[in-house]
């Protein structure tokens, strides 16, 4: 999971077995409230949900955050966001076997 705001940006990888999640090597609570922090800060920011499935490929979720409201991004918007250099606004190479998804609502409250 990315969180971002601005220019700060906090990540934090865990895994998934089933029914049981469990926080990334080396990752602590306070790395999660970093995250999570990001979105409170009360501008507008966004949270990306990176999945790697079979060996090679990654699929990914995008919503905009802003206030209480999750806006979930389209396959076609994540991909022009991954797909565009930040500071730069130059555009990036696709990377290989990474599928963008529409990503589903978000009941927040």
């Amino acid at each position: 999971m990315t969180a971002s705001a601005g220019v700060s940006t906090a990540v934090v990888p865990f895994h998934n077995t089933g029914d049981r999640t469990y926080l990334g090597q080396g990752i602590e609570l306070a790395d999660v409230v970093e995250a999570t922090s990001l979105t409170l800060v009360g501008g507008p920011c966004g949270i990306v949900l990176r999945t790697n499935e079979e060996e090679g490929t990654s699929r990914v979720w995008g919503w905009r955050l802003d206030g209480d409201a999750a806006t979930p991004l389209t396959a076609g918007e994540l991909c022009r966001v991954y797909s565009t250099d930040w500071l730069t606004g130059a555009p990036l190479p696709q990377e290989p076997g990474l599928y963008y998804d529409d990503a589903p609502h978000l009941p927040l409250i």
